[in-house]
């Protein structure tokens, strides 16, 4: 996600965007078509308020205050989080954070959604609240995490890393059915297949 923001350089290969390498003179077309949520939200939020650092990307188009207000408005009722705008980051939960992070990228407007573990800190009613919302939306998402459900939830395709390499690449049903890939990479059956899974067993132990 840092390689296609331009944050990182790589040092083999190339990065294409839309057809385009990625280099100086094309970074900030790219940079106007993504938005990037951190994984760590501290690291994106600096205003003194929630709605001013929703409102930041807006302010630097600079757009008028009535644009603003409603373009705030908006990206805060998409993540349920209204009642955070005049509260200041260091006033906040981590998953307040998140979720002020993401209305944040939301009120880009972007093309394209780069999300760095959007579902850690989130309790259960916000952690389901976010996987609607990103299920509505028509960006390309681009997701980095250690939530199985939610990547089975939302992913159409699974890419699995480890030690820096890429040891998989497959739809959902692909990877999770897969126990072998899954033990050797240190990951789980998403706990939804698990249940499935559990239910089944016992319905051949009773026939």
């Amino acid at each position: 996600m840092k390689l296609i923001t331009g944050l990182l350089e790589p040092t083999t290969g190339k990065i294409r965007f839309e057809g385009s390498e990625l280099t100086p003179k094309t970074i900030k077309k790219v940079r106007r078509k993504v938005g990037y949520t951190f994984q760590d939200p501290d690291n994106q939020l600096f205003m003194p308020s929630a709605f001013e650092d929703v409102a930041f990307a807006a302010r630097q188009k600079g757009l008028c205050e009535q644009d603003i207000q409603i373009i705030v408005s908006k990206a805060l009722d998409e993540v349920e989080a209204q009642h955070l705008a005049e509260k200041a980051s260091y006033n906040m939960s981590g998953g307040e954070k998140r979720l002020i992070t993401l209305a944040s990228v939301l009120a880009s407007e972007p093309e394209v959604l780069m999300l760095d573990e959007p579902s850690v800190g989130l309790d259960p009613r916000s952690r389901r609240m976010l996987i609607k919302l990103l299920e509505r939306r028509n960006e390309t998402k681009i997701i980095a995490t250690h939530d199985m459900d939610l990547a089975l939830e939302l992913c159409d395709r699974v890419i699995v890393l480890h030690n820096g390499e890429i040891r998989a690449d497959d739809t959902p049903a692909g990877i999770f059915e897969d126990s072998i890939l899954l033990n050797k990479n240190h990951l789980e059956v998403p706990l939804c297949m698990q249940g499935c899974i559990r239910y089944g067993n016992q319905d051949r132990v009773k026939g």
